[in-house]
């Protein structure tokens, strides 16, 4: 049975993984070169799977052998030592991104949430509130009660921002030494998070991700350690209930994380019926409280929520691609009719505007009222659209999806260095580097000319999509040892991949808070935890 599981494990990483080295190549190459590379790829990846699943036991052998000493080290240091040692280890490692990156990067939509805070702007939920009101607080703070410049308020917030990140890092591998994970593991997560260009860059960027990545992990250590020691008393469930809540509060989509757990709960096979009745419970509390949040901001305070057409961005670029290549006379099976259809929620105007890597030209025309006032006949335009035009369909998807599988591919990997705030809004919040301005070009040069791939390995261990592939290689894992618990906490990681399959564009950004949660993935694939356990 254990050769056949084994067999099963090769065949999914030769299978999955030949199929993200070929995915970016879709289309880009001839089909019958996209055949052979595609079997090419199926054999070296077993080859390459069978070799590692032959050589992880030895290594992991002559490892806990050699390094006994310092395993007993690590082990013997208490739980409080042992995070804020590695959690001032981490800020010290960041001082020099912070200071070249003076006052933090701020971009993205950090400068359209602070115009809302100001009032020069209308306050709705497009960007979450909780993440506005943070940074509009911690500005007044900065400029009114300490009486400093705009960049001495985002300033307080970034350090902050770094503080919460760099500790539920050192949470997270406190979690792991409570596992079991060795002192070599627990270095060498330590060193790759530490030293990621990638990392260090976005965690001084002001944007919601950052903190929803930090809370989302936090909480999925939580019910790691739930589900693993079965221990669950107030202090645990009260931790499980306020970071499954400010996961949520951070990132709309987090609730469908919780809905996701919930179901998976009430079907759950295995723990006490106590312990599992009252972790569902804890998501309930959790669900219930977002949307109570959302009825008091939307229908009380009369905010307005945002829009539904971010989570369309696919279907919206697919309809405006074939209908871009009826407008210009290219073959292509779309109808006089069903075109006019499309244009009755995608002006022309928009449909020309396409672009491949990203939905926002089309995007910003897109009518939801029109769309949804009419959803069903609408929806079924969008799937007969695909039937007749299967092929085009999933080239723009490849567009807007290659960049997560394979990093090169980001159009837009600049953005996570680049302050957008525009001189239109009248609050002079700039760069200015206060040490190691020579640091800056160093992330520059790691980050976007790509410079880390010139250092052996590096471009590969810190090549950002690589937390994906081992995402896909920790799902297989899971089926290999059947083991229920470890699926549970990897859920909301998956649905977090999927959810940024539907957005607009393939930024960076989106991916952090999957690449926090790479220590926890490595160290997943490497023990196995059931095992020791049982």
């Amino acid at each position: 049975m254990l050769k056949d599981r084994t067999s099963f494990l090769k065949l999914y990483i030769a299978v999955i993984f030949a199929g993200l080295t070929v995915f970016p190549l879709y289309d880009n190459i001839p089909p019958k070169t996209e055949i052979w590379v595609t079997i090419a790829s199926l054999i070296i990846w077993y080859v390459i799977a069978d070799v590692i699943l032959r050589i992880t036991p030895p290594i992991k052998t002559l490892i806990a052998t050699h390094f006994k000493k310092l395993d007993k080290l690590v082990t013997s240091v208490g739980d409080l030592k042992f995070f804020f040692i590695f959690w001032i280890g981490l800020m010290i490692v960041w001082i020099p991104a912070f200071c070249t990156l003076f006052p933090g990067t701020f971009g993205y939509d950090a400068p359209i949430q602070l115009m809302q805070w100001l009032g020069d702007l209308k306050l709705n939920d497009q960007h979450p509130i909780t993440h506005t009101v943070m940074i509009g607080l911690l500005y007044d703070f900065g400029t009114k009660i300490l009486g400093g410049s705009p960049n001495t308020g985002i300033a307080i917030y970034t350090v902050v921002q770094g503080l919460i990140v760099s500790a539920s890092i050192a949470y997270g591998l406190l979690v792991l030494r409570r596992f079991g994970a060795s002192a070599i593991e627990i270095i060498l997560s330590f060193i790759w998070i530490s030293f990621n260009p990638f990392i260090q860059s976005l965690t001084f960027s002001i944007t919601k991700d950052i903190l929803f990545g930090a809370f989302l992990s936090v909480f999925l250590f939580i019910l790691w350690q739930c589900l693993w020691n079965g221990k669950w008393d107030k202090k645990t469930a009260v931790a499980f209930i306020v970071f499954g809540i400010l996961t949520c509060l951070f990132r709309h989509q987090g609730v469908y994380f919780f809905a996701a757990l919930l179901l998976f709960l009430i079907v759950a096979p295995k723990s006490s019926q106590r312990k599992k009745k009252s972790m569902t419970i804890a998501v309930v509390i959790v669900i219930a409280t977002f949307e109570v949040f959302g009825f008091v901001c939307h229908t009380i305070l009369g905010i307005k929520p945002g829009d539904t057409r971010e989570m369309l961005s696919v279907p919206i670029q697919q309809m405006a691609y074939v209908c871009k290549q009826k407008i210009e006379g290219q073959p292509i099976n779309v109808t006089d009719e069903q075109l006019s259809q499309v244009e009755s929620f995608i002006p022309e105007s928009g449909i020309l505007a396409y672009q491949p890597d990203t939905a926002d030209p089309v995007k910003t025309t897109f009518d939801t009222d029109a769309f949804t006032s009419n959803l069903l006949e609408n929806s079924v335009l969008y799937l007969k659209l695909g039937l007749k035009n299967p092929f085009e369909y999933s080239y723009v998807f490849r567009n807007m999806t290659e960049g997560y599988i394979d990093s090169d591919e980001m159009e837009h990997m600049g953005f996570m260095l680049m302050n957008t705030f525009d001189s239109f809004y009248n609050i002079d919040i700039h760069r200015s580097p206060i040490l190691f301005e020579q640091y800056y070009d160093f992330l520059v040069k790691d980050t976007l000319d790509s410079g880390y791939q010139r250092v052996p390995l590096m471009g590969i261990l810190y090549k950002p999509s690589m937390c994906i592939w081992l995402l896909f290689l920790i799902l297989g894992i899971i089926v290999y040892r059947r083991d229920y618990d470890l699926w549970l906490v990897t859920i909301p990681i998956l649905l977090q991949f999927i959810s940024l399959l539907l957005g607009p564009v393939a930024l960076l950004r989106y991916l952090y808070p999957i690449m926090l949660l790479v220590p926890f993935m490595f160290v997943s694939c490497i023990n196995n935890r059931r095992a020791q356990r049982d």
